[in-house]
């Protein structure tokens, strides 16, 4: 995943500013038209405890899909160990809309998670990583035309030894461009 990053930044970093614009052309493809900021109540099936995560998301919305990245932090601990889950993801969704402003939806995702593991007892850290998939449902309520309030609920699939899957609800603020 690294590579991959340095490879895109040395690549658009020499790109001019014409080309560049090119790039973000919304005559090409549409931009990013929306941002969202929210908080997720998770569990799990490893006895772990939960504590409230974060998430960000950012994406774009064509008519009854939702293609978007985002990025939470989730934090789990037990009496031995305290294990922090940040995560990557690009998502797509299906939206069924509707004209009261209620518009439920289904998606799936693939997952980048970077797991930190803490012995409570030692004090040591170890960082493990995974690639992982989420399926999740839930429903967007409009509020106006620029503001829309998202309760979801996910599944994550992990399959790492220390914790397999995690399951919850999220719910966030989606600001519309």
């Amino acid at each position: 995943m690294k590579q991959i990053l340095l490879f895109l930044i040395l690549n658009l970093s020499i790109l001019n500013a014409e080309q560049l614009d090119s790039l973000f052309n919304p005559k090409l493809y549409p931009k990013f038209n929306y941002i969202s900021f929210g908080l997720i109540d998770n569990a799990n099936t490893d006895n772990y405890d939960f504590d409230i995560g974060f998430l960000l998301e950012m994406g774009v919305k064509i008519n009854n899909h939702k293609i978007y990245i985002n990025f939470q932090a989730l934090p789990f601990s037990n009496k031995t160990n305290d294990l922090d889950l940040n995560i990557g993801s690009i998502n797509y969704d299906y939206n069924y809309y509707n004209n009261n402003g209620f518009k439920p939806y289904i998606g799936i995702g693939l997952d980048y998670i970077d797991i930190l593991n803490t012995d409570l007892e030692t004090k040591k850290d170890k960082e493990y990583t995974k690639i992982g998939a989420n399926i999740k449902t839930g429903f967007i309520y409009k509020l106006n035309s620029n503001w829309d309030i998202d309760f979801g609920v996910n599944y994550l699939y992990i399959n790492h030894e220390l914790i397999k899957n995690t399951y919850g609800g999220a719910i966030d603020i989606e600001y519309n461009f």
